[in-house]
């Protein structure tokens, strides 16, 4: 039972929309709101050049217990999220849509829904909300990222997304980058929601002017950071003839040997915050943005990658809730004697 000075403390942050949110927090808003001290050590900005060797950047804060060290760095190896597959129109239960107006339409069926991913060492997998609940690599790699969409311009994409989160959390999910109509924009409106038990069907023309790197993700009103945090985004990569007249690494007619990574590589970076057990830690009280203190790249921590003596394409995200980066290519002797886990 809350005691009286707590319910004090919460009231100040907010009344009614605090309890809110704490209702809707399973995940330490409680603790957060609760631990005043630790709260703003680590909502005050943080200075890049105090970043440790154990791959968490910043000064000292979190959730209260502090997070759990991660893997040693360049241990983990970098997943890259499968490709979303296409339904037969047919097979949808209730039926969808079938377009035929002569333009090319792909359908897909996608699932927003509670998954797990493991990330530290000897510990619980951290619990995620993801498209698909996640995705795993071919190679058996789990992220909570979802599945990478491609198409063309001027291919229709038709996607029936599920909401099978937990009750109580909406979502809308907005495509963002691309030209779309505004039934399925995924603008901050009640009535983009997809309420959990539900599902809505997106039409996305694609007719935008050129290829280019889109990203999707949730918009829900008023938890976008809480539920972008949690794990629902995913890559969308559009293509056309101008683009794939370039050459560029990875075009239809470059690709790897089998099990080698791609040669068109999407790379989400990311900073999280974790609790004691390894699990997502989002503090709903700093409306200016999380700020974490551990990195991953495509849902990995300081991951690596097997790569080949030759050309890759990067299509790099910030995937971040607040943070903005500095990226840079090194080779193993500029990097030598440094000790900062984004410089090797």
């Amino acid at each position: 039972m809350l005691s009286r000075r707590e319910l004090i403390k919460l009231g100040l942050y907010g009344g009614s929309g605090g309890l809110l949110y704490l209702k809707r927090m399973s995940d330490g808003a409680y603790a957060w709101a609760l631990d005043e001290d630790k709260r703003r050590r680590v909502e005050r900005d943080h200075d890049d050049d105090e970043r440790d060797d154990d791959g968490r950047g910043g000064p000292p804060g979190g959730p209260p217990g502090g997070s759990p060290p991660p893997p040693p760095a360049f241990t983990s190896t970098l997943p890259i999220p499968p490709v979303k597959q296409k339904k037969d129109p047919t097979t949808f239960s209730p039926a969808i849509e079938i377009y035929n107006d002569g333009v090319p339409t792909s359908y897909y069926e996608l699932v927003e829904t509670p998954g797990s991913v493991p990330l530290f060492p000897g510990m619980q997998p951290t619990v995620i909300w993801g498209f698909d609940g996640g995705t795993t690599t071919s190679s058996g790699i789990k992220t909570h990222l979802g599945p990478t969409f491609v198409a063309n311009i001027g291919e229709r994409v038709v996607i029936r997304i599920h909401n099978n989160l937990a009750p109580g959390v909406n979502s809308i999910v907005h495509h963002h980058g691309a030209h779309v109509g505004s039934d399925w924009d995924g603008s901050a409106l009640w009535s983009q929601q997809i309420q959990p038990g539900t599902f809505k069907d997106f039409v996305y023309p694609n007719d935008d002017d050129i290829a280019a790197t889109h990203w999707y993700h949730d918009h829900d009103i008023d938890f976008t950071g809480q539920n972008v945090f949690m794990g629902l985004e995913g890559m969308f990569l559009l293509h056309d003839a101008g683009e794939l007249a370039l050459n560029l690494p990875g075009n239809p007619i470059d690709q790897p040997p089998a099990g080698e990574l791609p040669f068109d590589m999407p790379l989400v970076i990311q900073d999280r915050v974790f609790d004691a057990n390894g699990q997502l830690a989002y503090n709903p009280f700093n409306f200016g943005g999380v700020i974490g203190d551990t990195f991953l790249v495509n849902g990995a921590i300081q991951p690596t990658a097997r790569v080949a003596p030759r050309k890759y394409r990067f299509r790099i995200l910030n995937g971040s809730n607040a943070r903005f980066y500095q990226l840079a290519l090194f080779t193993n002797a500029a990097t030598a004697g440094c000790t900062k886990p984004l410089c090797r």
